[in-house]
């Protein structure tokens, strides 16, 4: 599948699924169907480019602090079991070579940046969804949102994207004959659906935080049983070591007598005992350069102000309140999107 054909597939997809939120009978039928028309392609064109510099700028993270486990374990490996080899340095080198190549490719295509700069315009034509119901002309959308990254490529598209758009299409709503309609589908769509996201994300970040706290634990136990295998002198001659060793059949001594390899117990658990920790360290710098335990807090607090939110439209009267509480939402999202900036700006991984 071509760049093209992806992209409308993307499209239709979205479509259909905003479209089969109301009846066609419904007033804000039209309102949707203007918005799959008109802002639903940039939307989908900048969403994708937001996810897959995301997952790019990740990759690069978690290869980088992976990779650098590789080359400690393996210049570990060719120092104890194979000293006189020295072809397996290559293997180091092509590592590196390729975490160079790695970070290099990132920082040209700016991943992370990209990642930034598409999320946040693809949040403001997310919520023009839900803003654009009151307001007839483009004027009366405050383009300057988003004050802290106000100098950001991101905003500059946005208001490029605003200087040429067009309102003349848009059709109009009756917000009083039809207040609690909307109301209904900004509680269901906009407020309902950002809990569940929230929600989803939290759990995820949650659960990838276990998993390499869980992980680690491990690493620290069989750490500790090496280093008290070492400290039995398994593997090495030493009186509790040569006792061990004749009782499970260990050898102390293992070459294939051109001193090429050196295969034994003690050079494995020197391996293990400094392999153990490196991973340990670098699935710790993951998990703390993508701040999983931050993210999952910050999910946590945004589910409750939600929810608040998600009170207050029933107690809303009339066409003024539900525009206050509309831009009193839109405000939020465009607080905490910027609180997330700054959360993840500065985090980044280097071969150095």
């Amino acid at each position: 599948m071509n760049k093209k054909d992806f992209y409308q597939k993307q499209y239709e997809e979205e479509k259909k699924y905003i479209l089969d939120k109301e009846d066609e009978k419904s007033p804000l039928f039209s309102h949707l169907r203007w918005y799959c028309d008109i802002i639903l392609p940039t939307f989908i064109k900048v969403n994708i480019k937001a996810i897959k510099s995301q997952k790019k700028y990740q990759f690069g993270i978690t290869f980088i602090y992976l990779a650098s486990t590789c080359i400690v374990t393996l210049v570990i490996i060719q120092a104890l079991f194979f000293p006189n080899i020295f072809q397996l340095i290559w293997i180091e080198v092509l590592i590196i070579l390729i975490m160079l190549f790695v970070q290099w490719q990132s920082k040209k295509f700016a991943y992370h940046q990209n990642w930034l700069e598409s999320r946040f315009l693809a949040e403001k034509l997310r919520n023009l969804l839900y803003i654009s119901l009151f307001f007839n002309t483009k004027d009366s959308i405050n383009v300057e949102r988003g004050s802290f990254i106000s100098s950001n490529k991101s905003t500059k598209q946005w208001k490029t994207f605003m200087k040429y758009f067009s309102f003349d299409e848009k059709p109009f709503i009756n917000i009083i004959k039809h207040l609690q309609t909307i109301k209904d589908f900004l509680k269901v769509d906009w407020i309902e659906s950002q809990i569940k996201y929230h929600i989803h994300t939290g759990n995820r970040n949650h659960k990838r935080l276990k998993l390499i706290e869980r992980i680690g634990f491990c690493f620290l136990i069989l750490t500790i049983g090496v280093a008290i295998s070492h400290a039995l002198g398994i593997g090495h001659h030493t009186a509790i070591g040569d006792v061990i060793n004749s009782i499970f059949h260990f050898s102390s001594e293992h070459s294939n007598g051109h001193n090429e390899t050196s295969f034994t117990i003690g050079n494995l658990l020197t391996i293990f005992a400094l392999f153990f920790p490196a991973l340990s360290a670098s699935l710790n710098a993951i998990k703390h350069t993508l701040e999983y335990q931050k993210m999952h807090i910050r999910s946590l607090e945004i589910v409750s102000i939600l929810k608040d939110f998600k009170n207050m439209i029933d107690e809303i009267k009339d066409e003024e309140e539900l525009k206050n509480f509309i831009s009193s939402v839109e405000k939020f999202f465009m607080h905490e999107h910027e609180e997330w900036i700054t959360l993840v700006a500065h985090k980044s991984a280097d071969v150095g």
